[in-house]
């Protein structure tokens, strides 16, 4: 038999004898902080014990298996979504907070919320990956100083045309998803 949390009923407890202890089960008590912590929590435990089966697998010769690797996935995020989805939804990924919000089940508005957090995350994500091999330079001034130090320009028009045609693009793609008609700016 399901308990009432698990079949979406709204159950707020309050103990009114001075104390100011309150556990509601209900979605609107829930800030956007909240939600953004859960995420990052899940997402956090998701890449961890995913990446790092894949890493146990390559260190001790197979001994979990692609078929054990599989399963880790799998229980990490069902874990999680049982542990948080009751918090934030349990998107722990970007395409899925953006289905559920083309099809009304979260709102633009909290997206706008998660900008810096995306944005950050993206930023971590290029020097982790990029910064072994590149440097990671997201931005042209960045690589022209240290090129102009070093008198070493080969290579250095990636760095400046990247970022630029990156942001442009970025910026087409916006305005293409953005949910509102308004203009971003006027130059009238």
């Amino acid at each position: 038999m399901a308990t009432n949390i698990e079949e979406g009923i709204n159950i707020c407890i309050s103990q009114s004898n001075n104390s100011s202890t309150r556990f509601c089960s209900s979605p609107s008590v829930v800030t956007v902080a909240q939600k953004l912590i859960a995420e990052v929590i899940g997402t956090y435990f998701i890449i961890f014990a995913g990446c790092g089966s894949v890493a146990v697998n390559k260190l001790y010769n197979g001994s979990i298996t692609f078929p054990g690797i599989c399963v880790t996935w799998g229980l990490i995020v069902m874990v999680m979504i049982y542990s948080l989805g009751h918090v934030s939804g349990a998107h722990f990924n970007p395409a899925v907070t953006i289905t559920f919000t083309i099809f009304r089940r979260f709102s633009w508005k909290l997206i706008g919320h998660l900008g810096g957090l995306a944005i950050g995350m993206t930023i971590i994500l290029n020097v982790f990956v990029a910064g072994p091999i590149s440097g990671a330079s997201m931005n042209p001034a960045r690589s022209i100083g240290p090129a102009i130090v070093k008198q070493v320009y080969k290579g250095l028009w990636v760095y400046i045309v990247g970022p630029l045609i990156g942001t442009v693009a970025g910026a087409f793609v916006y305005n293409l998803i953005r949910s509102t008609d308004k203009p971003i700016s006027s130059t009238s």
